[in-house]
């Protein structure tokens, strides 16, 4: 039946032509799927291979037009593009090429795509094809519109314009100016946008090209909904939605009535929203569960459900917005599905958690230059966080943005609602008018109008003269804010006190004649009273006035006449008082002294909070001083900190100490910190590795030896035991010496005393023992290789290190820590480190710990191009090895072999850096000359070699 229908069609290339005319634009959709189904059925190995290779090309593009399976066009296209690539058909395989590039921008492979797109820019270049080159120009631009670099895009967006009006080619300015509209939008451009966009839309409808109607009116539509032009947007969406649905279109149809969803939202029909949004969510899933739809719809529908309080909804959508938009490479929607789980974060109570997601949408947002979504996160965060630098700077972005007065307004109203001084607040609420009227916000202007009225009421309260130096009140020193609310209540005594964070114990901000003594008196009875709304207690927040002191004896007896007071807190605790009072005799408080005394604790309260602030800074930097004293220890872990907790607590102790944990985690390091702040502090400190040497060559390190004790003993030698008199020998990798040594060791360590090798003479010393090891000491001993008796003699005091898989946390300090020590010693000024590669270093879980991450930021900063940069992701692929290690390359597969390599590795860059100079090299490594010079002519390393070495560099997951 499917052949006579392919012979009524006049053959396989009759049904080819008619295909193409219908995927022409305007062509009918759904007749090509039904004749490209046929063609594929009738399809054999005795067709030509053009014939094939055109079928599969056609069934790809049908797929990708109807925004149907992008998979299965994948298949088709790349089953094409096989036939194609090796004939000469330069045509034909540009075609491909292009198809393949959109495919995989929809299945969010960018850079495939880019890949794609370029290569079939180079074979229309090859056979002059000015429209085919055109069209993987506007394909470029896509994804760089979509990693949001979108300078590039304009760039390539307005050549292919310029080129397109040259030709007079109508369909590809529309296609141009469209998407370049597209692109503005992203720019915050909205006049151009809309100009742009318009332009496009009108060129499509006198062609009557529908698919391109639609798109472009969903993208008006959205311009439309930023600047609150309801009706419009409405109109456009429905005629954009109503053309899907005749055309069958599915991805238009999930656009519009995700724009649908958000015309809802921004009513506040959340109902409607939440059915549209799901609606959408439920087509793009079937078009491909992580394309960009789904990104997109998930993150509005998690803005949703923060607007009805449903947060675990919110958080759920959210996390799988941010997962798809991460696998895309979308950075735009990375930033925004940020800000989405923040507010959801803060409202759900996850103060902390908030913060981080903040302050990576900032962050993203920052980096791609979108000013409106920064503005609208800046705002979020303001608001929630009561923060008004953060609202000013938010509403700075939208004033600079035609057409966002809007938005613009609401920040002037939270920045009202913060304003300290009322005069501003007034002003500011005033401007927020001027921008709302005219523009058919009533509800808005409402809040402003009842924002405006407290005010008002508020300010007829005080005597003009009060009001003015109200507004003239500092801030920041608590002390001065305060002395200036006793002189404009005329109160004769008062006091400011708080509790440090985690502490219930109240400290003394600020006091005005009031002794220590009494001020104490004065909290213990405040104490005495319950935090509660009833009449005999106070409540957070709520000012207290106590017009005659001798209503209550407590207060006439430590000498008020009549006293106001405020509790600070949390609502559940009052963490800190505003108090002050006038003597006996003196005119008492009133009610309207009490409203002063109410706005004037607001400015006590802020300052309370910068001087705690202050102080925690202090707090901070003084631990930053005690963590860096040995240069190298920087954290806030708490297993380490516990671990410098007990060093603090042993640092003058005489017995052996033990360090346990896995190599590079930092042994000898905190062995020389226990050393610098030790009573031994201004004596040696010794290192030796024990591992890999041998009986005799250990001892001698150790011991010395005499004159004539060996063949080249020319002369008497001390032993580091001997040489660090006084002060500390570190002994690392203890766990591989031998049973022998370790006789040696013990008898050393009970007597304090030794003979040299060949010696006769006791020589007593007095010195402190570390030692470290990267194995369980106790399952050695239990084993039988480590002695019983050695090992209770120094299992005294023990510090386990924990590994940096396990302190995650530190890993941006420590980055901060060596990106600041190796840009000195490589003349590079570090600016920071991108989000990308931080995130790369935190997913890592680094074998080689502290050490290899240190060498890691090293490598990087090296390679910074210039005298100042940042660094990337690419700078670290020096540095970090893969989550999950492959193979180093095809010709080392096996685990020696790896092992040799590094080896081989370290040696040379001991070596290099040493500029060859085997002993200091040696040092450098922490091994014997002769251990390295065999070395060297194990792995076959010497200068001549590793010149004419070229697979030296051929392993790009190293350390080099």
């Amino acid at each position: 039946m499917t052949k006579q229908r392919v012979r009524k069609m006049g053959g396989l290339k009759d049904s080819i032509e008619e295909i193409d005319k219908l995927l022409l634009p305007g062509g009918d959709l759904k007749l090509a799927e039904e004749r490209v189904e046929i063609a594929l059925k009738v399809l054999s190995p005795s067709h030509s291979e053009l014939e094939r290779a055109r079928v599969y090309s056609l069934a790809a593009r049908v797929k990708l037009e109807l925004g149907k399976n992008y998979e299965e066009a994948e298949g088709y296209a790349l089953k094409a593009f096989d036939l194609l690539k090796n004939t000469a058909l330069h045509q034909e395989r540009g075609e491909v090429q292009f198809c393949l590039g959109r495919i995989y921008v929809s299945l969010g492979s960018l850079e495939k795509a880019r890949c794609f797109f370029e290569d079939s820019l180079s074979t229309y270049r090859l056979i002059g094809d000015a429209d085919g080159m055109l069209d993987a120009i506007n394909g470029l631009s896509h994804v760089s519109f979509i990693l949001s670099e979108k300078d590039e895009a304009i760039k390539r967006l307005e050549y292919g314009l310029a080129e397109s009006k040259k030709v007079d080619d109508s369909r590809r300015i529309a296609l141009f100016s469209g998407n370049l509209g597209v692109v503005y939008l992203l720019a915050s451009r909205w006049q151009e946008a809309e100009e742009k966009l318009n332009f496009g839309l009108k060129i499509y409808e006198s062609m009557g090209d529908i698919l391109q109607i639609a798109r472009r009116s969903i993208s008006l539509a959205r311009l439309y909904l930023m600047k609150h032009r309801w009706l419009e947007a409405s109109q456009l969406i429905q005629k954009a939605k109503e053309t899907s649905l005749e055309y069958n279109l599915p991805r238009e149809l999930a656009m519009s009535l995700e724009s649908e969803g958000q015309l809802y939202f921004k009513r506040k029909e959340y109902a409607k929203a939440e059915k549209s949004y799901l609606k959408a969510l439920k087509i793009g899933e079937r078009i491909s569960p992580e394309g960009d739809i789904v990104s997109e719809v998930s993150r509005k529908l998690a803005d949703l459900y923060v607007a009805i309080k449903e947060f675990d909804k919110a958080i759920e959508y959210g996390q799988r917005a941010l997962e798809v938009s991460t696998k895309l490479g979308d950075r735009f929607e990375q930033g925004c599905c940020h800000r989405a789980l923040a507010v959801a974060y803060h409202l759900k109570g996850l103060r902390d958690r908030s913060q981080e997601e903040f302050a990576k949408a900032i962050s993203i947002l920052r980096s791609i230059g979108d000013r409106f979504e920064l503005a609208h996160t800046l705002l979020a965060h303001g608001e929630l966080s009561g923060k008004l630098e953060l609202l000013q700077e938010a509403q700075r972005l939208f004033a600079q943005i035609q057409g966002a007065e809007f938005y613009q307004a609401l920040a002037l109203l939270q920045i009202a609602k913060l304003e300290p001084s009322y005069k501003k607040a007034v002003e500011v609420l005033t401007e927020a008018e001027k921008l709302l009227q005219g523009k058919g916000e009533t509800e808005k202007l409402k809040e402003v109008e009842t924002l405006k009225l407290e005010l008002n009421q508020r300010l007829k309260r005080f005597p003009s003269r009060k009001y003015e130096f109200l507004q003239g009140l500092p801030s920041g020193d608590l002390g001065k804010v305060f002395g200036q609310v006793i002189e404009v209540l005329g109160a004769d005594r008062g006091f400011v006190a708080y509790a440090a964070d985690g502490d219930k114990k109240m400290m003394v901000g600020a006091s005005h004649n009031l002794g220590e003594g009494e001020v104490k008196g004065l909290l213990s009875l405040l104490a005495d009273r319950p935090a509660c709304a009833d009449r005999d207690g106070f409540e957070v927040g709520s000012p207290f006035i106590l017009y005659d002191s001798s209503l209550d004896e407590r207060f006439f007896a430590v000498g008020a006449g009549s006293l106001m007071l405020i509790p600070y807190g949390n609502g559940e605790r009052i963490e800190g008082y505003l108090y002050v009072d006038r003597g006996k005799g003196k005119e008492p408080f009133l009610d309207k002294e009490l409203d002063l005394f109410y706005l004037l604790s607001e400015r006590v309260a802020k300052a309370i909070a910068e001087q705690r602030q202050r102080e925690l800074e202090e707090e901070l930097a003084s631990l930053k001083r005690q963590l860096r004293l040995s240069g190298e220890i920087v954290t806030q872990d708490p297993q380490m900190l516990r671990v410098l907790d007990e060093v603090e607590r042993i640092k003058d102790t005489d017995y052996p100490i033990v360090i346990e944990g896995e190599t590079g985690t930092g042994k000898e390091v905190i062995a020389k910190f226990i050393h610098s702040i030790g009573a031994r502090k201004e004596m040696p400190f010794m290192a030796i590795n024990c591992a890999n040497m041998s009986d005799n060559l250990l001892e001698s390190e150790l011991f010395g030896y005499e004159k004539g004790a060996f063949t080249d003993a020319r002369t008497q030698h001390k032993g580091l035991f001997e040489v660090a008199d006084g002060g500390t020998v570190f002994l690392d990798e203890i766990g591989d010496m031998s049973p022998a040594m370790q006789s040696k060791l013990l008898r050393f360590l009970e007597t304090q005393s030794f003979r040299r090798v060949g010696g006769t003479e006791e020589v007593k010393v007095d010195v402190r023992v570390i030692v470290a090891t990267n194995k369980d000491l106790h399952r050695a001993m239990v084993e039988g290789s480590f002695r019983n008796d050695l090992y209770y003699r120094i299992e005294g005091v023990t510090l386990r290190l924990p590994p940096l898989r396990e302190r995650k946390g530190d890993i941006p300090l420590l980055c901060e820590h060596f990106m600041e020590l190796f840009g000195e010693k490589y003349k590079k000024r570090v600016v920071g480190i991108t989000p990308g590669a931080l995130e790369g270093l935190m997913e890592y879980d680094w074998p080689g710990n502290v050490r290899e991450l240190k060498r890691a930021i090293e490598v990087a900063v090296s390679h910074i191009k210039g005298e100042e940069g940042e660094i990337t992701a690419e700078l670290l692929r020096v540095g970090v090895l893969p989550k999950e290690p492959q193979a180093l390359s095809e010709g080392i597969a096996s685990l020696p072999e790896k092992l040799a390599f590094v080896e081989r590795e370290e040696c040379l860059r001991a070596l290099r850096e040493s500029n060859w100079k085997i002993a200091k090299a040696a040092s450098m490594l922490g091994v014997p000359r002769t251990t390295l010079h065999n070395k060297m002519k194990k792995l076959n390393i010497s200068p001549t070699k590793v010149s004419e070495d070229s697979n030296l560099e051929s392993h790009p997951n190293l350390v080099r």
